[in-house]
């Protein structure tokens, strides 16, 4: 009975070396010849199957996590397998180390693992001034890549860009509430009575109210209607309506003004002229030689003045015309008027006139013997002028006031800076940019003492009185009634307002 054995031992055996074997073939995996397979798992060949995860084969089941086989259940987190649980945090060197890099060290966040106690600055940049403009994040930059944003800077119009750091002062933000922000005009977010096109008004602060750029210099006609003008020996105050007061010597009608309203008006000895509802040309007092008659053919003016024997205008074309003084020794007067246009003011003296264009520059003719027309063209420009008797005085566009003619009637003429002026025969006064007033040249009656502590918006002076309008209209005059010899009322009869009603 042979299954297949080569050496014909006589032996049953499927197994080749497996001498003495009963025939049968092993079950599978049975390594010590016991005739049973041995449980699954295991590798020790003692019969059992042993506990779940027994890779050291003791026949027990590890603690979970036990990765040393040493039988026992590790502490939590025991990663490095020594048996004792670490310091929270610590990655397995034994240090109490929150968010450190394995130095030991106590680090909440810094990376570079200095051992420092650093609350979260990786490099200090809230301390380093990125864009050089003085400030840093820490000190209130908001945009330290830009060198023109930082606190205090200046706001500017751009789409709404925070150039000072500050929010609440963008310049799209209406901070005084007048309706308009800065890109809408408003020069002023702290005063909501500064705003563009507001009402211009007479302040001893010169603030330009209206955010036009020229505040009250440029203003000053409109920041009341009511105006002065004086003559030697008489004074006109108008009221907001245009009716005029008239007061002094009344020297052939020269107190008298017609019962209408005038836009503009002017006197100096003994005649006046003013421009009517209709922009036509009006004169009063002394005609001597015409000088109180406008031409027929003189048409519409925007402005006129009277001189001592002459009267000029100029009309709506900008030229100007003169009248008066016809066969006499000032016929230069009138014959010698400028012929060019442009013109936007002048003023006529005794017997000199000087009008001043829109460009600024100013023309001066007549008679000049003391110097009175001794005027050249200055950089900023002439922006008023007044001619007296034999001198003049003119203020430029920067408020310099400049005065040339006879030393007596510009001695000690005052410096700064200016808004209005007047000359008379013997003296002028000018009116400052806080609206006090100067007076000089000659002054023995007393029309060089100025109130003290009075704010003035327009100033008149004759031949021995001056005379102010406060800013809330009270006219005070100053002086002498004719050189203390006549008392023609220059002084005393002067209205407590321009209403009239009492005296001052």
């Amino acid at each position: 009975d042979d299954t297949g054995d080569d050496d014909d031992t006589g032996d049953d055996d499927a197994d080749d070396d497996d001498s003495g074997d009963d025939g049968e073939e092993p079950p599978t995996g049975d390594d010590d010849d016991t005739g049973e397979e041995p449980p699954a798992g295991d590798d020790d060949d003692t019969g059992e199957e042993p506990p779940t995860g027994d890779d050291d084969d003791t026949g027990g089941e590890p603690p979970t996590g036990d990765d040393d086989d040493t039988g026992e259940e590790p502490p939590t987190g025991d990663d490095d397998d020594t048996g004792e649980e670490p310091p929270t945090g610590d990655d397995d060197t034994g240090d109490d180390d929150t968010g450190d890099d394995d130095t030991g060290d106590d680090d909440t966040s810094d990376d570079d693992d200095a051992g420092d106690d650093d609350t979260g600055d990786d490099d200090d940049s809230a301390e380093i001034d990125g864009d050089l403009d003085g400030f840093t994040v820490g000190e209130g930059d908001c945009d330290d890549g830009n060198l023109d944003i930082y606190p205090g800077a200046t706001e500017v119009c751009n789409s709404g860009v925070d150039d000072d750091c500050d929010p609440a002062t963008d310049e799209t933000a209406d901070g005084d509430g007048d309706g308009e922000s800065v890109c809408d005009g408003d020069c002023n977010e702290d005063d909501p009575a500064i705003y563009s096109g507001a009402t211009e008004v007479c302040d001893v602060d010169n603030i330009d109210e209206d955010c036009s750029g020229t505040a009250d210099l440029d203003q000053l006609d409109e920041c009341s209607p009511r105006r002065l003008s004086g003559g030697d020996k008489a004074t006109c105050v108008s009221d907001s309506s245009g009716l005029l007061t008239c007061w002094g010597r009344n020297y052939q009608g020269s107190t008298a003004p017609p019962g209408e309203a005038f836009s503009q008006f002017d006197g100096i000895e003994t005649h006046t002229c003013g421009v009517d509802s209709s922009a036509l040309a009006q004169c009063w007092g002394d005609d001597y030689q015409d000088k109180a008659t406008p031409p027929a053919a003189l048409g519409q003016v925007s402005h006129v003045s009277a001189g001592g024997t002459h009267s000029c205008a100029i009309k709506l074309d900008t030229t100007l015309d003169c009248w008066g003084a016809d066969n006499s020794q000032n016929s230069e007067l009138v014959t010698n008027t400028p012929t060019a246009t442009g013109y936007v003011s002048l003023d006529a003296g005794a017997d000199h006139t000087c009008a001043i264009k829109g460009d600024g520059t100013m023309t001066c003719w007549g008679k000049g013997g003391s110097g009175q027309l001794n005027y050249t063209d200055t950089p900023g420009g002439w922006a008023r002028v007044s001619c007296g008797d034999t001198h003049t005085c003119a203020i430029d566009n920067d408020g310099d006031l400049e005065c040339r003619g006879s030393n007596a009637q510009i001695n000690a003429a005052p410096v700064g800076s200016f808004i209005a002026v007047a000359s008379g025969r013997w003296h002028s006064c000018a009116i400052r940019t806080n609206y006090t007033v100067d007076c000089w040249g000659t002054g023995t009656s007393g029309q060089l003492a100025v109130p003290t502590d009075v704010a003035f918006h327009d100033v008149a002076v004759g031949e021995y009185h001056s005379c102010g309008l406060t800013l809330d209209d009270q006219v005070l005059c100053w002086g002498v009634e004719d050189g203390g010899t006549n008392d023609y009322g220059q002084v005393t009869d002067a209205p407590d307002s321009t209403s009239g009603a009492g005296a001052r």
